[in-house]
């Protein structure tokens, strides 16, 4: 936590830092400089934010901007697109170079093959490119042999490639760039599905593309941004695969199909809210392990990792499906005009099978807060950071913390830099034997997921959909609350090739 004290504006601010990985973030190059071991600043080089240590690593001409001032539009104005901190500078014959090496083949997009990817960057184009040029003077932005490449058109257009299945798929000309201004654009692909997306600015340009399902895997070796694998320094490359001219920034890859909201809220500057709502989210997008990757199996339901596909599977779709219910809609309503934050629904397990889940989703009038550890740890002791997450220990602080606001129940569905509670009323709280809930939760582990599916089959035994312990009083007993969701809907774990991952049957809904 870092505190600021305005001595121009006379006003006291805090800033909290905290280390936050993606889990589907496969390369984040800010385009920034590196500092060397005796602090000196190193513009040969460009940091891996993604945290897989793939340094970008400058060539030929390319150069890291010295000043701030590159990535800010020609007007000034902070609410047009444009970049962050410093830039790649490419006069033309440079490159920005990332040696992908994966020697175990594990790593999902380099040696392991993935089931989506999305390409996001932002591009400023040298006013006099190609001016003067004959030929077909296309350049490259991205380039990786056998898995995909970016180029720019001669007419200032955008084609995007990837091989998809082992086959190049082209998606065709975007419309015409500006030149001498930022330009934030991403590419989708839904490998369940075959959808792609081509995003400007934060907005689904709504071209039609082609549709290609199946598996995507980068191989290993040199990554160019810049420019082609043979690095061509001609002003005017009439035969095309020249090297670009202008300024690139803010180079990220993912190995999944990141949502429009997800995009516009890192397109820097772009007015694209409002047309980022995605009212359907595409099949690939709605499996556990495209929440999150380790959310794979029946094994990996009491983890950290299936608590927040969980809860992304309800924040994206719970609101929806309840408002599909007569009994929840006034529910809905009021948690929509109230003064509470937006619907952000946590999920619990009310059943399994070895290929998917049935997720209910916390009841619509809810309260969904970001607290510290350290305020958990004042309610029970042991809730000390995220590596506990998921034990007794946090759970009962989450209880106990939300029942400081009015709450009966609390749980912890969601880990940024803090964790997130979802606070909510259950219908159903009791004191129950451990022997009276199953033989997991008697004599194994309480949060495993085989154990919280013993706790949900007892309270649907009693009219209601999921429940969960909150409190282990001794030995023998635990403090079990069940509750009535807002809807329940089932999952599959992992993508099918033979369907969008995706059952469209719904299995209940609360009242």
């Amino acid at each position: 936590m870092l505190s600021l004290f305005g001595s121009n504006t006379a006003d006291y601010n805090e800033v909290d830092l905290g280390e936050w990985l993606n889990p589907f973030e496969l390369l984040f190059l800010p385009m920034n400089e590196m500092v060397t071991r005796a602090g000196t600043y190193d513009l040969t080089r460009t940091p891996d934010s993604a945290g897989r240590f793939y340094t970008g690593t400058l060539v030929g001409t390319a150069q890291i901007s010295e000043k701030n001032d590159v990535t800010q539009p020609p007007s000034g104005s902070l609410w047009e697109p444009h970049g962050k901190g410093k830039a790649l500078v490419l006069p033309g014959g440079g490159a920005a170079t990332v040696n992908l090496t994966d020697p175990t083949n594990t790593i999902p997009g380099v040696g392991a093959t993935v089931r989506g990817f999305t390409v996001q960057l932002a591009i400023r184009p040298d006013p006099a490119i190609n001016q003067g040029c004959t030929g077909n003077p296309y350049r490259y932005l991205l380039a990786k042999p056998g898995g995909l490449d970016l180029i720019y058109e001669a007419n200032g257009a955008l084609q995007m490639s990837f091989v998809i299945n082992g086959q190049r798929v082209r998606l065709g000309f975007s419309q015409p760039l500006p030149k001498g201004v930022w330009t934030h654009v991403a590419y989708t692909w839904d490998g369940v599905t075959g959808q792609f997306g081509e995003y400007i600015n934060g907005k689904a340009t709504g071209r039609a593309l082609p549709n290609a399902p199946g598996t995507l895997r980068l191989g290993t070796g040199t990554l160019s941004i810049g420019a082609g694998q043979n690095l061509d320094t001609q002003s005017c490359p009439a035969n095309g695969e020249g090297s670009f001219k202008g300024y690139i920034d803010e180079v990220r890859l993912f190995t999944n199909a990141r949502s429009n909201r997800s995009i516009c809220l890192t397109t820097h500057g772009a007015d694209c809210k409002e047309a980022a709502i995605q009212e359907e989210p595409t099949g690939g997008q709605f499996v556990m392990n495209q929440q999150h990757p380790s959310c794979n199996s029946l094994s990996a339901l009491g983890t950290q990792a299936c608590a927040v596909s969980m809860h992304r599977v309800c924040a994206q779709r719970g609101a929806d499906d309840a408002l599909s219910s007569a009994g929840n809609f006034y529910d809905t309503l009021q948690q929509v005009i109230g003064n509470r934050p937006p619907i952000s629904l946590l999920g619990v397990p009310a059943s399994a099978t070895s290929t998917e889940v049935g997720v209910a989703c916390a009841p619509i009038q809810h309260q969904s807060l970001g607290v510290t550890f350290e305020e958990l740890a004042r309610r029970h002791a042991g809730c000390t950071d995220e590596r506990v997450s998921m034990t007794n220990d946090c759970t009962a602080a989450a209880h106990r913390w939300c029942r400081g606001l009015g709450w009966t129940s609390g749980m912890i569905f969601e880990m940024t830099s803090r964790p997130w509670v979802g606070c909510f009323n259950s219908g159903l709280i009791q004191d129950v034997a451990r022997s009276q809930i199953g033989t997991v939760t008697n004599t194994g582990s309480l949060t495993s997921g085989e154990s919280r599916l013993e706790v949900s089959r007892w309270c649907q035994a009693r009219g209601y959909a999921p429940g969960v312990i909150q409190e282990v009083p001794s030995t023998t007993t635990v403090h079990v609350h069940c509750f009535q969701p807002a809807v329940t809907q089932s999952w599959k774990f992992v993508p099918c090739s033979s369907d969008d991952g995706r059952r469209i049957d719904r299995v209940s809904t609360g009242g």
